[in-house]
Parts: structure tokens; C-alpha cells; sequence
């Protein structure tokens, strides 16, 4: 009489591997997962199957997503990160929310030493586009909830930035401005402001806290209301050229005149020759 108990013998489980199509590299994970699914339904009483083994290697089918696996492995992420992931994608359904959870599961399943590059492989062949890969881990890391779109929002403009022949530099800065919903005014003016920055040799953070400050006073008209703690915090040349630059044209685009006594009563406020 058939022990309905017992589990598949070798070449039993090697011909079934074979005829699921099921790619090698996931075979020894399928080997792995067809024994926790045996001693996971072990007491359980079986109603569609005539055995054990048979339910087991059902529900490593249904439930443990073994070509999501493999597909991880060729990517060339590690068994533990492909493990993780195959298993949070039984509720993943195609929601942006739910593939962060699946991130997040396979993230925190790996080695810290080793998440930043499990991370990177994964991201690396998110897409076919290397910017929307780039930027998808940067709003992972900073956990936005709608990672997704921001990314693909940010992805779009920065390709209409360089299509247009803007630099690296002011297309990540306008797309990075455009994702958090400034204005376009703000977002051209940030852009440039910051390329500008780091021309003249400023570091990341220090020409972001500069332009935003330029281009916020520039969005919300208050140039020159904001003189005087414009100068408590910058004192380069080049920084008061760039505020007094935009003090002219915020002037001429609300319809004022632009006079030799305005300019210099501006220069002088700056403390510019």
C-alpha cells in the first residue's frame, strides 16, 4: 500500500522539474520550498489530492511563485533576495504600493552589509531606462509612498529637459523640483540657480539651500523684501550677481521700469560695485 505520506524520491522530483518548464536555477529553491511545503500540510486533511507530495508541489506552484524566483536569480540578485521576493509577490497585483512591499521584504531579508547592492542589481534591470532606474532607488531610500510615479514623473521631465539641450545638471535639478509640484516659474529659476552653484564650485547641499532660497523669494515675488537675509547667509560675488540678476527680472516681468537709479540703488543693497 502507498505511504500518501512520503515525499517525492530524487528522480521522482527531477522528472517533475522537468516537465513544469521551470528554469534550472530555481530548482534547488523549488527542492527547498517542496519540503516546508511537506511539513507544512503534513497535518492537514487532504481533499483534492491523493497524497501529501502532490498537494505540496501544488502549492509550491501557486504559492511560492517559483519563475518570479528564477527570474530574480538571472537578474543576479541572491537566493535570499529572490526567496523573499517570490514570496511577497503572492500580493502583489500590480499596485505600485504593493511592489514597495516586495522591495521592502527582500531588502530587509538580506545581509545589511549586502542591501545597497541587492538594491542596485535590482534597479539596474527595473528597466530599460538607466534614469528611471536611478531615480526609482533614490525614492526608495527616501520611502515615498508613491515611488513609482514620482519616479516616472521625474524620469519625463528629465528627458524633456535634455531633449531640449539642457545639462545633466539643470535637467535633474528641474525634474527633482518638478516632482514635489513647484511651479514652472520656480522649477526653471531652481534649475538654473543650482547649475549655476555648482559651476562656480559649490557642493550638492550647499547649492540646493541657494537656489531654493533664490528661486523660492524669485516664485513668490518677495526678492526684495528678502535682501537683507539674503545677505546674512551668502556673500560670494557671483551669489549677489545671481540675486541681483533676478530682482531684474522679476521687475521687468511684472511690467516695471528698469532704471540706471533702480539698478544701482539694487547693486548698492547687494553691496556690488
Amino acid at each position: 500500500m502507498e505511504n500518501k505520506d512520503r515525499s517525492y524520491t530524487e528522480k521522482e522530483f527531477e522528472n517533475l522539474f522537468k516537465q513544469s518548464g521551470i528554469d534550472v536555477i530555481a530548482k534547488d529553491y523549488c527542492r527547498e520550498e517542496l519540503r516546508e511545503w511537506m511539513d507544512s500540510l503534513r497535518d492537514n486533511t487532504l481533499k483534492e489530492f491523493n497524497t501529501l507530495r502532490e498537494a505540496a508541489w501544488h502549492n509550491l506552484l501557486r504559492f511560492s511563485h517559483p519563475n518570479i524566483y528564477a527570474e530574480q536569480r538571472k537578474n543576479g540578485q541572491s537566493h535570499e533576495w529572490s526567496k523573499a521576493f517570490a514570496e511577497a509577490a503572492e500580493s502583489y497585483d500590480g499596485r505600485p504600493d504593493k511592489l514597495y512591499m516586495c522591495i521592502q521584504e527582500s531588502f530587509h531579508s538580506v545581509d545589511e552589509s549586502e542591501r545597497d547592492k541587492e538594491l542596485s542589481i535590482f534597479f539596474d534591470s527595473f528597466s530599460d531606462d538607466p534614469i528611471l532606474n536611478r531615480i526609482s532607488k533614490q525614492y526608495f531610500y527616501e520611502a515615498a509612498d508613491d515611488w513609482l510615479t514620482l519616479s516616472q514623473k521625474y524620469t519625463e521631465e528629465y528627458h524633456r529637459c535634455i531633449g531640449e539641450g539642457k545639462s545633466d545638471i539643470y535637467a535633474d535639478a528641474y525634474a527633482d523640483a518638478y516632482t514635489s509640484d513647484y511651479t514652472e516659474k520656480y522649477c526653471s529659476a531652481f534649475a538654473e540657480i543650482k547649475e549655476n552653484a555648482i559651476k562656480n564650485g559649490l557642493n550638492e547641499d550647499d547649492s540646493d539651500y541657494f537656489a531654493q532660497f533664490c528661486a523660492g523669494n524669485y516664485g513668490n515675488e518677495t526678492l526684495f523684501t528678502g535682501i537683507r537675509d539674503f545677505n546674512k547667509y551668502f556673500k560670494e560675488p557671483w551669489e549677489k550677481e545671481i540675486y541681483y540678476n533676478l530682482i531684474l527680472k522679476e521687475e521687468q516681468e511684472n511690467g516695471g521700469t528698469i532704471t540706471d537709479s533702480f539698478r544701482k540703488a539694487m547693486r548698492e543693497e547687494l553691496g556690488l560695485p
